[in-house]
């Protein structure tokens, strides 16, 4: 059986590998030109053996008396920073104790004095009750008043 390509659908595919052609060789060269061209390091290598075998030298090296991200002037000035009451403080922290719910719609427990629900659907029956049972719907609203968290009281109306 002979098949026959059109002319667009061949343009569409040379264009489609062109792209991705030009795309992968984009990328190759990209990636490429973010290596740096001195791949040598200049350091002699970290012997691994022998740092876990030496002791632990837990002073401070000379050169590194500041930050990398604070220049040697902005240090200077941090360490001659007076540290005297001359600054304002923030005020004292607040007392943490029981909430105290002094509004209209909390009890003093922290509940809503108020809850209200609505609802609704419908039943479709399914297997061998769809012989005697029809389709049908339900709607399921109400509201109350709570005395407390545990103790409240609630009317509903339903209908079916």
């Amino acid at each position: 059986m002979h098949t026959v390509i059109s002319r667009n659908r061949l343009a569409s595919i040379f264009g489609r590998t062109a792209a991705v052609t030009f795309l992968t060789v984009a990328g190759t060269v990209g990636v490429l030109g973010q290596q740096s061209s001195d791949t040598a390091s200049s350091e002699r290598p970290i012997d691994l053996k022998a740092a876990l075998s030496a002791p632990l030298d837990l002073t401070t090296p000379s050169d590194l008396n500041y930050s990398s991200s604070v220049g040697v002037e902005e240090m200077a000035n941090a360490e001659a920073f007076p540290l005297s009451n001359d600054f304002d403080q923030p005020p004292p922290r607040r007392t943490y104790s029981r909430p105290n719910y002094s509004d209209s719609h909390t009890n003093p427990d922290g509940s809503a004095k108020w809850t209200f629900f609505a609802g609704g659907g419908f039943t479709i029956p399914v297997g061998g009750t769809h012989n005697y049972a029809t389709t049908s719907w339900k709607i399921q609203a109400g509201g109350g008043r709570n005395f407390s968290k545990k103790f409240g009281v609630m009317l509903q109306f339903d209908y079916d």
